[in-house]
């Protein structure tokens, strides 16, 4: 494997790549077994210890460089099996970003190894939660969002259940599948990045894949392959799924403390409102529940400003109810 592949991976794990970069990329790892083991080596040791992955500057560059030439090949390859050889690589990457790597608070550090251990976690309003699973992947939770999670020791699979919207950063493990169920619904994953959004009182699940690969599957046999920059739409109703390109960016925007919002209904806008600030929305009319906007504001303003923003575009206008002075209702008219 030369360094140009693994300066490929690093560009991947920084989203350094464009949309149709990501999927060309993942479309050559599906046939190279060796590229495929040096990313999830990668993306593994990346998602376990939260390094910030490197040699995207010129001087980091320089330095793994100078360092891969002074390892010789023909001595490693004399004494290391393949797959220890790229763990050597990888190790020395890690070493050279360990001033701009961070370690977050580990909210789980249990064995699962037990049937019966389940794990729960919970965000509440305008509040994000990142926590670490016993099997080392790491979850975003968005606001009010709740997560379970326990090993099946028949099925070795990894079962979580999810009401909310969570960024998950899963390890790679192919005997021990990632299953998120939703009942007639599982997104199955091998080791990748995604976001779920399963709202309680939404007829939609949305799976959008950033990394990887991802299947969604229907009453457990129709599988649906995702790729990245695609997102599914599963309708709880009417039991279908419907794939379409998605804007990864928009999508994650949460993640980075933010609302972006592209051509999207003000109804959809204001649940998203609901959802973070924990109001109430009542519509006096439904005459602009359908008119599309744009929006790009930080999500650490007040509801009030946020409002203020749209009401700009829009021609509504808003009441703000509030209990003991906590926001309670948000009345548009």
């Amino acid at each position: 494997m030369s360094m140009d592949g693994l300066d490929l991976i690093i560009r991947v794990l920084k989203d350094e790549l464009s949309e149709g970069e990501k999927a060309a990329f993942f479309n050559l790892m599906r046939g190279d077994e060796q590229l495929r083991e040096l990313y999830f080596q990668q993306k593994n040791m990346w998602v376990k210890t939260c390094f910030a992955p490197v040699l995207t500057s010129s001087e980091r560059k320089e330095d793994i460089h100078v360092i891969w030439k002074k390892i010789s090949p023909n001595k490693w390859n004399q004494f290391l099996p393949v797959s220890q050889r790229y763990a050597a690589v990888i190790i020395v990457t890690l070493l050279l970003g360990s001033m701009a790597g961070y370690f977050f608070n580990e909210l789980v550090s249990a064995d699962d190894s037990q049937e019966s251990s389940v794990f729960s976690f919970s965000s509440g309003e305008r509040s994000i939660s990142r926590v670490k699973l016993p099997d080392g992947s790491v979850l975003n939770l968005n606001a009010n969002t709740i997560v379970t999670y326990h090993k099946d020791l028949k099925t070795q699979n990894r079962l979580v259940t999810l009401l909310g919207e969570a960024y998950f950063e899963v390890v790679h493990d192919e005997k021990s599948p990632f299953v998120i169920d939703f009942g007639a619904m599982q997104v199955v994953d091998l080791g990748t990045a995604f976001n779920v959004k399963a709202n309680e009182h939404s007829d939609l699940i949305e799976t959008t894949l950033i990394e990887g690969d991802v299947d969604i599957i229907l009453n457990r046999n129709r599988k649906n392959n995702l790729s990245p920059g695609q997102k599914a739409t599963y309708s709880k109703s009417k039991h279908q799924v419907v794939l379409m390109p998605s804007d990864s960016t928009t999508v994650t925007a949460w993640k980075n403390n933010r609302f972006i919002f592209k051509d999207q209904t003000l109804a959809s806008i204001m649940e998203e409102l609901s959802n973070w600030y924990g109001a109430e929305i009542h519509w006096a009319s439904d005459a602009h529940k359908n008119e599309r906007l744009h929006l790009n504001i930080e999500r650490y303003n007040s509801i009030q400003s946020v409002l203020d923003v749209l009401v700009v575009s829009v021609d509504i206008e808003y009441n703000i109810e509030k209990s003991n002075g906590d926001l309670k209702k948000v009345i548009i008219n």
